[in-house]
């Protein structure tokens, strides 16, 4: 009798232990779901802070509208006075890649000492 109980207990015990070490395991892993959980939001809103600050910085669609505007007008006075002078883009590729002391124009090369 006395060792059907000791059994008993013993088996109670086990079990019991068996509970605690699953319920410290349980907790455990819930600790890390949070600390994982907690660092996503903390990367998620690095990520939108960052995002609203390149918003912020970022031009108008109007004002970009305009500056696109004042390069394509820009564009087409620089092309109307290479037309008009009668250069060509052949002309200023030449000037850029020759050396300082010659002059290029449309008729012919003088090359100063």
């Amino acid at each position: 009798k006395e060792r059907r109980l000791r059994e008993k207990i013993h088996e109670q015990a086990k079990l019991q232990d068996k509970s605690t070490i699953h319920k410290a395991k349980k907790e455990e892993n819930t600790r890390k779901i949070r600390q994982s959980m907690h660092l996503n939001e903390d990367e998620y809103a690095r990520k939108l802070d960052a995002m609203n600050g390149r918003i912020e910085r970022r031009p108008l669609l109007l004002e970009q509208d305009q500056r696109d505007k004042a390069v394509r007008d820009l564009e087409r006075k620089i092309q109307h006075a290479m037309t008009v002078a009668n250069i060509t883009e052949k002309d200023l590729m030449r000037q850029k890649f020759n050396s300082p002391n010659v002059r290029v124009t449309t008729t012919h090369t003088d090359y100063s000492s």
